[in-house]
């Protein structure tokens, strides 16, 4: 935040806070980079000819796109549930398809107790059926994400984004005399929007917690305050790492900028006193 303007007709205050774009842009990227990681979806199908003809494929659908994998139907010689188990994190499982040239397997991670080990050895056994039973022409195997993890993907990437384009914006708060009128003017990533309001309906600026805090500083710490009630943030801005009470004293001290130019009382050690700028 800085003043570029401060005359006696004329008050105004610009924010571009950098270093909060940055900080809200690496949550959606840690929800993507997860995304990217355990999100996806898996089709297994096989198509016999005659006996040992045909051909299998593997169907693997993620954030970054799709890749396939064809395979004889001849190659494929069983399928199987492999496990690790670690002493502390426990057990985990996946589908197998062992070829002569190595093993497929049917999802690219691991899944641990909370998964359904029974139902992974179901798969394994339709596919073991299918290989077995000549008079069967097809199988599909569809595997889809988890849905809790879906879930919180969506959840997650929803309010990062929202974050993100709240506070990707530069802010303008003139407070303009000659004309009368408080101009909010923000430029963000969707676009531009201008308010206005009569410096008439401004009642009082405060030191505020608006916005999202980090270490228990807020983003926005100066609201002013309209006769309606209504609160207005005056600039965005990111001090978690400064010394604990400077952010205060920054924002007290362009609280009493703000009412020194409007002329509101300012109170000092309980006495309201009223500038003659006005």
């Amino acid at each position: 935040m800085k003043i570029i303007e401060h005359s006696p007709k004329q008050l105004v205050i610009y924010s571009r806070p950098i270093g909060l774009w940055l900080i809200s842009a690496l949550f959606p990227l840690i929800g993507l980079f997860i995304g990217i990681l355990s999100l996806e979806a898996n089709f297994f199908s096989c198509n016999r000819i005659e006996k040992n003809v045909g051909f299998c494929q593997k169907l693997t659908v993620k954030i970054l796109g799709i890749r396939a994998k064809q395979t004889p139907l001849q190659q494929i010689i069983s399928a199987e549930v492999k496990q690790k188990s670690y002493p502390q994190e426990g057990t985990y499982y996946r589908v197998e398809i062992n070829t002569t040239e190595g093993a497929i397997p049917l999802k690219d991670f691991w899944e641990g107790n909370g998964f359904d080990a029974q139902n992974k050895q179901e798969i394994a056994s339709q596919i073991n059926h299918f290989l077995k039973n000549h008079d069967q022409a097809s199988i599909a195997i569809n595997q889809y994400p988890n849905w809790f993890s879906l879930v919180w993907f969506l959840g997650w990437m929803y309010f990062s984004l929202q974050f993100f384009f709240g506070v990707a914006q530069i802010r303008t708060c003139t407070f303009d005399k000659t004309l009368n009128i408080l101009i909010i003017e923000v430029k963000g990533l969707m676009g531009k929007k201008i308010d206005e309001y009569p410096l008439s309906q401004i009642s009082n600026i405060i030191v505020s917690g608006g916005g999202i805090s980090f270490n228990a500083i807020p983003t926005e710490p100066v609201h002013i305050i309209l006769n309606s009630s209504e609160q207005i943030s005056v600039y965005l801005a990111l001090d978690s790492f400064s010394a604990p009470n400077n952010w205060y004293q920054k924002a007290q001290e362009t609280v009493d900028l703000i009412q020194v130019f409007l002329g509101i009382p300012i109170e000092i050690d309980g006495i309201h006193k009223l500038d003659s700028q006005k």
